[in-house]
């Protein structure tokens, strides 16, 4: 993995280089010798995995995150129409 290939996933992460360095465990001047292909992880087949894991984490909790919101918007909705009915059963009876 090429040093532009980790800060292109990295900024499809939408993370910062402090951020994807504490991820993985390194400090962020390490990162960047990466990103700038001045070195290359100790084990790049490893490292190339630990990244694919952290992008689809990333993914899981954006989907957990936008269920509960679309959830939290359904029952308000629910409720809206609920009392929508209310008041409507009570000014035509």
């Amino acid at each position: 993995m090429t040093g532009k290939e980790i800060q292109i996933k990295r900024e499809q992460m939408e993370m910062t280089s402090t951020e994807l360095a504490e991820a993985l465990g390194v400090v962020p001047e390490t990162l960047a010798q990466w990103e700038r292909d001045q070195c290359e992880p100790e084990h790049p087949r490893m490292f190339a995995l630990a990244l694919e894991q952290l992008a689809f984490q990333r993914v899981t909790q954006f989907k957990g995150a936008m269920g509960r919101i679309v959830q939290q918007r359904v029952q308000t909705l629910v409720e809206m129409n609920a009392e929508m009915q209310s008041w409507a059963n009570e000014h035509h009876a």
